[in-house]
């Protein structure tokens, strides 16, 4: 039995006042004593009454008082009555999608539901997950906190969040719940013990706009100026109006924009000269009802100029027209043997008309450079195999067939555009075939491949020899693109244009010797890495603001990149209020309630256990006004 109800002892006080009222009756004497008895017993029936009315509304006064003071500290939902001496577990959170540009609502609606707790300690929660969530906290002490909150921008989820701390008699949390599935929510509704509340804050009506993804290619009408591609996501109801997407440098200077109208699939395109020098630039994003996430940061890092090694067995103009353009590649031609130097430094080698490719070629390359190969007239099938992967064989049909692009192929962006429905393909004869997993580039309109990818590697392979026996393809306008985006490619590895929280930054030239660091204007922090080979992987961290970020070894930069929000906070993807309703309508321990319902109150009278007390204080004064009515008017 919990020890508040030792106070309804208190009980016993009127009854023993009342039993050991001893005092006697003033004695009057009469002449005529028998009208005198007739008033006693009438008098004494009524005096009767008039105490045991005082002392049944004196009881149940202080009755009720105390029963008050006793239901105020007495928690009913749980399986046995304890005192609450813990206010529970508070989580708030503070992503920019659950929050967005003002955290006024939610600031003011915690510091409510924290003032009315009777506890004066418990646990508060942001995405953050500082230590100051480790240990319980005085009322004060969360007051202080809330109203120091700022935005973050790393995501929890329910199940996160519900182990961060022990657990609480109580949990409250407010969010919109986008980083949870109703499937984690399962394990709220399986832990009946405990009562939970979700303070559902709705953007399921938010329309927002993001940039979904950037790429970098080359102008293929001008191919020393650069192209930066920007494609559009928004959210399902975002589908109608126009919106601004402009490119600026770190600066805030605009370099461009473009007006667009919003459709299911939008790309915009910027056009950067050869002479443009700005590494770190920024896309904004402006148009109607968009939220938040309206700049995505993107950081060029500057490549250089691809190095090509041409080794062939005969002379091939083709190959060398292309790659011959100074201002554009470093370009190499070897038909002697071949100088295994050489390879240490270069991005794309092209092996023509071998017979056989050499031993140990490839493999010893650790996956540095691109290779592509283009077999000639005669080769030695086995050889090909061992060296390369490709499961090359004879191909048995004849005849030239035309060229198809394969889309979906990443080397293919780009090129396809450019390409008016109307043009005549190339055409060529396959004079070999491929075999096994593989990636198609160009096929052939009769099936099978022309070019193909390797699998998991940096490596091509036509299947034909490029000579004019056999295909027109070098004399079609889609051979330089292809070959200029198959060169490019071997350099992209370099050109991390933007990163999200918790990715891996691959850096060729990270030292063992010192830990790197990253730093901006605002910070400067030791991050997690791992070291492979002669270089390594470094984390970025989920508690990093969007922005512009280096990487840094001592005093030398060894890296630079755009930090971004993930596209997971721009999509608004989460649960429904209704959804959750519906998911924990068999849940008497759950309690969802959105933070914009009027009835407010009704959450904080939920969380405080009951509001009996307020009946039995009602009562208590109900029956002490009634004590002084029979004091005052029964005679």
């Amino acid at each position: 039995m919990n020890y508040f109800f030792w106070f309804f002892l208190f009980l016993a006080i009127p009854i023993i006042v009342h039993l050991f009222n001893f005092r006697r009756a003033k004695k009057l004497l009469f002449t005529n004593v028998k009208f005198i008895r007739k008033v006693s017993t009438e008098t004494k029936s009524k005096t009767r009454l008039k105490h045991y009315l005082i002392l049944g509304s004196r009881i149940l006064s202080l009755l009720f008082l105390i029963a008050a003071f006793v239901l105020s500290l007495i928690d009913f939902r749980s399986n046995e009555l304890s005192k609450i001496d813990s206010m529970g577990l508070f989580y708030l959170d503070n992503s920019s999608s659950s929050i967005g540009n003002s955290i006024n609502d939610e600031r003011a609606f915690i510091e409510e539901l924290v003032s009315s707790k009777k506890a004066n300690s418990g646990f508060f929660l942001t995405n953050n997950f500082s230590s100051f969530s480790n240990n319980e906290r005085t009322k004060t002490e969360i007051l202080q906190r809330v109203e120091d909150l700022s935005v973050s921008y790393t995501s929890r989820s329910v199940p996160e969040i519900i182990g961060r701390v022990e657990k609480q008699s109580e949990t409250f949390l407010i969010s919109d719940f986008q980083d949870s599935s109703i499937d984690q929510l399962e394990n709220l509704k399986q832990d009946s013990t405990n009562s939970y509340y979700l303070i559902y804050k709705e953007n399921s009506l938010l329309k927002n706009a993001f940039v979904d993804s950037v790429w970098v290619a080359r102008d293929l009408e001008d191919y020393s100026n650069l192209l930066l591609n920007c494609r559009v996501g928004h959210t399902e109801n975002y589908i109608e109006g126009s919106i601004v997407v402009k490119l600026l440098d770190e600066s805030d200077n605009q370099i461009s924009s473009v007006v667009v109208g919003m459709n299911s699939e939008l790309e915009v395109e910027f056009s950067l000269p050869q002479s443009f020098s700005s590494q770190q630039l920024k896309l904004q994003i402006s148009g109607d009802e968009i939220e938040f996430d309206n700049r995505f940061y993107v950081t060029l890092n500057k490549s250089g100029t691809p190095s090509v090694l041409i080794l062939s067995q005969s002379s091939n103009r083709y190959l060398e027209n292309i790659f011959g353009n100074n201002s554009l590649f470093d370009l190499t031609v070897s038909s002697g043997e071949i100088d295994y130097e050489l390879l240490k430094n270069v991005d794309l080698v092209v092996l023509n008309d071998y017979y056989e490719l050499p031993a140990g070629l490839i493999s010893q390359n650790n996956g540095d450079a691109t290779f592509f190969l283009i077999p000639g007239d005669s080769i030695n099938l086995s050889n090909y195999r061992a060296e390369s992967g490709f499961l090359l064989e004879h191909s048995g049909n004849s005849g030239s067939f035309e060229i198809q692009l394969s889309k979906g192929n990443e080397l293919m962006r780009g090129v396809y555009k450019r390409i008016d429905e109307g043009t005549a393909f190339p055409r060529a004869s396959r004079k070999y075939q491929i075999g096994g997993a593989h990636e198609p580039v160009l096929l052939l309109r009769n099936g099978g491949s022309f070019l193909a990818k390797a699998i998991g590697s940096s490596m091509y392979i036509l299947t034909s020899p490029l000579k004019d026996a056999y295909t027109d393809f070098p004399n079609h306008s889609m051979f330089l693109p292809i070959m200029y985006r198959i060169a490019e490619e071997s350099l992209e590895s370099e050109n991390t244009l933007f990163m999200y929280p918790n990715d891996f930054l691959e850096i060729s030239n990270l030292s063992a010797d010192l830990p790197p660091k990253i730093v901006s204007e605002e910070i400067e922090i030791i991050p997690e890495f791992t070291m492979i080979n002669q270089g390594g992987l470094v984390k970025v961290p989920s508690n990093l603001a969007p922005g512009f970020y280096h990487v840094k070894q001592g005093n030398d930069t060894i890296k630079s990149f755009g930090l971004n929000l993930p596209k997971e906070e721009s999509l608004f993807n989460g649960p429904t209020l209704t959804e959750i309703q519906d998911f924990f309508a068999d849940s008497p321990n759950v309690n969802v309630l959105p933070i914009s319902d009027q009835k407010n109150s009704g959450i904080l009278e939920l969380s405080n256990g009951n509001s009996l007390w307020k009946y039995a204080l009602i009562l208590a004064l109900i029956f002490l006004t009634l004590e002084t009515v029979f004091h005052r008017y029964l005679k």
